[in-house]
């Protein structure tokens, strides 16, 4: 019984690992924007990333949150373009070992978000990540 526990825990670590969330806010400013630094291990090829906009009440409904991918040579401007339909922005991936994470909106008002990242080997494979906040506005 204790063995099949550390397997049931075991797995449920590798899986949860391979996938990264980051939630945050943005304020009421229009100019308000959250920046982050990601950071992957040896071997990384790409950044996965995907956004989920949501916005509290009292909030303008065509407020708009987008994210600028800054990867060496690599830009890549992702946009949830409805905010109120709880459904994540198209996914890319961007060739990077490392990434410059701005997230911003269209106007003023508040907003939330989540972001999803993960580094991959040119294989596919899940390697090393991490993230910093470099600005919370």
């Amino acid at each position: 019984m204790m063995k099949k526990l550390l397997l049931v825990i075991s797995l449920f670590c590798s899986f949860t690992a391979n996938a990264h969330d980051k939630s945050g806010s943005l304020g009421e400013s229009a100019s308000a924007t959250d920046i982050f630094a990601v950071s992957c291990g040896d071997n990384t090829h790409q950044v996965y990333f995907e956004l989920l906009a949501t916005l509290p009440n009292g909030s303008p409904s065509d407020l708009k949150v987008s994210v600028e991918l800054l990867g060496g040579k690599n830009t890549i401007t992702v946009t949830d373009e409805s905010s109120v339909d709880n459904l994540k922005s198209r996914s890319v991936d961007i060739q990077s070992s490392s990434l410059i994470v701005l997230i911003n909106k269209n106007k003023a008002g508040k907003a939330n978000f989540t972001i999803q990242y993960h580094c991959e080997s040119a294989s596919g494979d899940h390697t090393e990540t991490e993230i910093n906040q470099i600005q919370n506005q």
